[in-house]
């Protein structure tokens, strides 16, 4: 594993209530991802991918409070059949995280970090 670096966002969404930033290129193991801080609505919907792979690193509806996920993926066997493994880290190669906002509000600010080791 490599050393954890910190990358981090501020995103203000538009008179829509929608916004995309990103954080990158990074390139490791996708640690964890936080909403740090902010003032987005309670509807606000959150959607972070790896930009290029599209791999899902944390979609959820109406995050109101600063919060954290882990991302994983599900392990599959080499024929495409489920493997005993029921997750796996998601790695990131040179890509950037995408992070989408909709229904946030008017003019309302985040902050979004990631640690990548």
């Amino acid at each position: 594993m490599g050393i954890a670096e910190l990358h981090s966002v501020d995103i203000t969404t538009a008179t829509g209530g929608g916004a995309t930033g990103y954080i990158g290129p990074v390139r490791g193991i996708v640690q964890f991802i936080t909403y740090a801080t902010g003032t987005l609505a309670s509807t606000a919907d959150v959607t972070i991918t790896l930009e290029d792979s599209g791999q899902n690193l944390w979609t959820e509806s109406n995050v109101t409070v600063a919060d954290q996920r882990h991302p994983r993926t599900a392990a599959d066997l080499e024929d495409g059949s489920a493997s005993t493994l029921t997750e796996l880290p998601i790695y990131a190669a040179d890509e950037r995280i995408k992070i989408v906002l909709a229904q946030g509000g008017n003019t309302k600010a985040a902050t979004f970090k990631a640690v990548v080791s």
